[in-house]
């Protein structure tokens, strides 16, 4: 392929999801069918600033998130050099670049991330329903190892606010192949998609009124209209 497309695993989630809403939001930008911040995802910016301000520079957090201030406090007192919403972007030679290069080709961004010589933590503070796939940081962790080659393990880190718990996975760099191997034939179809422009509709939960393109033909009034 020449003209890559960049990705990120959160373009590559929408794009799976459904081709035809990704279009219409993503490569098209159709103006009708975006969608306004909803509740959870204005309540999810919100932590994230305030998470970030307590982790960079000691910001008390507000009053609505200070039942988390334990669990961030024992994050915070781990030992390590810390990077708070670390962004890394890719060429396709895997050479880092500048985030908004003309030649990016993949983009990754950790909540915090924990340096400690050879070991590293990366975090994720998830607002939403906890779950067990860690993809997205098995995604950052390969990164990483890419740019760190002192680091030789990674902890893989979910904190889920809902339930003040969190779950974690240990990668090592020997396990990094297998995560660009998984991820590659998925990356394929999404550039694949760009170069046919084929983006057909993929019926699923969304199309119960939860979905903006309202034209689609799977599309059904619902909660949400």
């Amino acid at each position: 392929m020449s003209d890559l497309v960049a990705w990120s695993y959160s373009r590559l989630n929408g794009y799976e999801t459904c081709p035809r809403k990704y279009w219409h939001q993503t490569v098209n930008k159709t103006p009708e069918f975006q969608e306004a911040p909803s509740d959870a995802q204005s309540y999810g910016e919100d932590v994230h600033k305030a998470f970030k301000l307590y982790f960079k520079a000691g910001a008390p957090l507000p009053l609505h998130l200070r039942q988390y201030e334990k669990q961030l406090a024992a994050i915070a007192a781990a030992p390590g050099y810390k990077i708070v919403e670390q962004q890394i972007a890719l060429d396709k030679n895997f050479k880092q670049v500048e985030w908004y290069a003309k030649d990016t080709y993949l983009r990754v961004i950790s909540d915090l991330t924990q340096h400690n010589g050879k070991a590293a933590i990366i975090w994720d503070h998830k607002t939403g329903k906890p779950h067990s796939d860690f993809t997205q940081l098995e995604l950052t962790a390969a990164v990483t190892f890419l740019l760190g080659p002192e680091i030789d393990r990674i902890t893989m880190a979910y904190l889920w606010l809902k339930t003040k718990a969190a779950t974690s996975q240990i990668i090592t760099r020997d396990q990094a192949p297998d995560v660009w191997a998984k991820l590659q034939p998925r990356v394929q179809k999404f550039q694949q998609a760009y170069i046919d422009n084929n983006w057909p509709p993929k019926p699923n939960y969304l199309c119960k009124g939860y979905c903006p393109v309202t034209t689609c033909q799977y599309w059904e009034k619902g909660k949400r209209r």
